[in-house]
């Protein structure tokens, strides 16, 4: 009964093992990729945050137009020395309050409205919310930019892993070869410089194979860094793609596109625009500010020795204004200062735009070439294949070379990693025209 209980017990622990084990080795999507970048990658984060701290400081522009209320109360021991006035005839002087701590209580309610302040307030609010929209905009380059950067790892990871794959292919068709190559040499059939010459070529390959092996031990600790993994996960990624590819619209047509859609683009307009109302914003301080003020209170003295109270309330509703007339120069210097930034960022607008339409048909030509690529080397890749039957068989029948046999294994290899270079290279070229048009995509 006991071994029984055992084995139930080391079955349960073998199955839930097995679970997390399985668990932590799940086959990621691409967009199950992206999902996990974009809720741990830090510098999504932290836009995140920056966008809600300028969706703070815009809330508090608008509180600025609103009135500000007040209430305040205190209470204590309060002394004041009384005043006493002699008057002709009486022999008592007169005092205007007993000489003693009186204890005082008092209670007032205030408010304070903007009434005019040379359009500062209204230009504020503009401000800060342009301001809002651009960190919106700078939330979005941030995550087209990780979305870019993991679709381009993603496809990384699968080309140096599909590199290895065909790597390995060659090093077993070489080693079978070289099986070949030793019957025939030990039969006579063949030199002993073709069998230096496979075992070369084996020796090269195998310099190859740990080539790729690095690289795509490099493309694995840069993809689990996207996602925020620790760099020494094992990675398991889904290959299931499309392999027909459609076009995109004409170079024009996404350069107009761009221009609508791209985050920095639309950020810097509006910083444009932020520091054409700064100007404004410091013209306004040569104004004078006008505010409504009121306020309503009451006071309560007791005088307890001599049993006496005055209990006054009060109020008062005035308008306060107040201009600087003269400040050292030092609000023109900032109109000055404004005016230049404005002109500053009108200078730049051309280069920017010459940049995004730059970045685009890069994007755009890699495209194309890629594409061009992929259907040269499929043709490529279907005759390099051919070449090598046919150099086999020859080989076997003692019609044909060793060379050749060689030559046709290494047109073979080349074939085929320029297949699936070109393959992946269209997928992360798309991306790149997603991002340079400024869409994610996903």
């Amino acid at each position: 009964m006991k071994i029984i209980f055992k084995s139930i017990f080391f079955i349960f622990l073998f199955f839930i093992f097995s679970g997390s084990s399985f668990a932590d080795s799940q086959v990621l999507t691409l967009d199950q990729s992206i999902k996990i970048a974009l809720e741990r990658n830090t510098q999504v984060l932290s836009a995140r945050e920056k966008l809600n701290a300028s969706g703070a400081r815009f809330n508090q522009a608008l509180g600025s137009v609103l009135p500000s209320i007040s209430l305040s109360s205190s209470f204590g021991k309060s002394y004041q020395q009384p005043l006493s006035l002699t008057i002709p005839g009486m022999t008592t002087p007169i005092t205007t309050s007993p000489d003693e701590a009186a204890e005082m209580t008092t209670y007032s309610f205030s408010l304070r409205q903007p009434v005019f302040t040379g359009g500062k307030l209204l230009l504020g609010i503009k401000i800060t919310n342009n301001s809002y929209l651009a960190a919106l905009q700078d939330f979005k380059k941030v995550k087209n930019d990780v979305i870019y950067n993991v679709v381009s790892g993603y496809y990384e990871y699968l080309k140096s892993k599909k590199m290895v794959e065909v790597v390995n292919s060659s090093m077993i068709a070489l080693k079978k070869h070289l099986k070949q190559v030793e019957l025939f040499y030990n039969s006579g059939i063949s030199t002993q410089v073709d069998l230096l010459r496979t075992q070369t070529e084996l020796a090269n390959m195998r310099n190859t194979q740990i080539q790729v092996e690095t690289g795509l031990q490099l493309a694995s600790i840069s993809f689990n860094s996207l996602l925020g993994k620790d760099i020494s996960s094992d990675i398991f990624l889904s290959s299931d793609a499309p392999q027909t590819f459609e076009g995109f619209a004409s170079y024009s047509g996404l350069l107009e596109k761009a221009y609508n859609n791209r985050p920095d683009w639309i950020s810097f307009k509006l910083g444009k625009e932020i520091a054409e109302d700064t100007v404004g914003l410091n013209t306004g301080n040569l104004l004078p500010n006008i505010f409504l003020v009121g306020s309503t209170g009451r006071t309560v003295t007791n005088y307890a020795s001599s049993n006496t109270k005055y209990d006054l309330g009060s109020w008062n509703l005035l308008l306060s204004g107040s201009w600087v007339l003269f400040d050292g120069f030092v609000n023109v210097n900032k109109i000055a200062e404004a005016k230049a930034t404005a002109q500053s960022l009108k200078e730049q607008e051309k280069s920017l735009k010459d940049a995004i339409a730059l970045d685009l048909k890069a994007a755009y030509l890699n495209f194309g070439s890629a594409k061009e690529r992929l259907s040269a080397a499929e043709y490529a890749k279907s005759l390099a294949e051919k070449t090598l039957k046919y150099a086999e068989l020859n080989f076997v029948s003692n019609v044909g070379t060793n060379l050749s046999v060689l030559d046709a294994e290494s047109a073979l290899l080349q074939a085929q990693a320029n297949y699936w270079t070109a393959l992946y290279d269209i997928r992360i070229a798309k991306a790149k025209i997603d991002k340079a048009v400024g869409i994610s995509g996903y």
